[in-house]
């Protein structure tokens, strides 16, 4: 970890100064150095995995999530993040512009991506067919809502239109998954 890594190299900064004399007891000897983390283990899926997984989602409101996520490896704050005009589903590409995270009381802040810049990433044929199936169920539910739909153009809304929470989005794939 970086703060192991920062313990070492004061532990050893220290010992050159105690070797040279200019110091008489090494400080960074009385600190503990911090434990050893665990990776975790996180579920890699096949293509196929992908595949039958996202069919069995279409219908679901976080359907174009496990599409997005599955096909092209956003973070779940990126899919929070994404509006339609950021998808170019007939040449295949998704620019990821913007990143989403709560704070403290639930509110919604946007940020630029993990390394502050726009990035495209390209979507297989297969994803962009889905995503059009999404779009198209979407604007049907939008015009069944009628004035009660929130036109915010996310990917991924909750059911009035709205922004879905990076924290939401994530509990109901992965309780979805759960029970498949």
């Amino acid at each position: 970890t970086t703060v192991a890594h920062h313990h070492a190299m004061l532990k050893t900064a220290y010992n050159w100064a105690l070797e040279e004399d200019l110091l008489l007891v090494n400080p960074a000897m009385r600190v503990k150095s911090p434990p050893a983390l665990r990776p975790k283990v996180r579920p890699v899926w096949s293509m196929e995995e992908i595949a039958r997984t996202v069919i069995r989602a279409r219908g679901l409101q976080v359907h174009a999530a496990g599409v997005l996520a599955g096909f092209s490896g956003l973070r779940v704050g990126e899919i929070s993040g994404l509006l339609w005009t950021d998808l170019d589903l007939e040449r295949g590409f998704v620019t990821v512009s913007r990143t989403v995270e709560e704070d403290e009381d639930g509110t919604h802040l946007e940020y630029p991506p993990k390394n502050g810049k726009a990035r495209t990433v390209p979507l297989p044929a297969v994803a962009c067919e889905e995503l059009r199936a999404c779009l198209t169920a979407q604007k049907e539910y939008r015009l069944a809502q009628g004035g009660a739909w929130n036109e915010a153009g996310r990917v991924v809304p909750k059911k009035d239109g709205t922004q879905m929470a990076p924290s939401t989005l994530k509990s109901q794939w992965w309780n979805w998954v759960a029970r498949q």
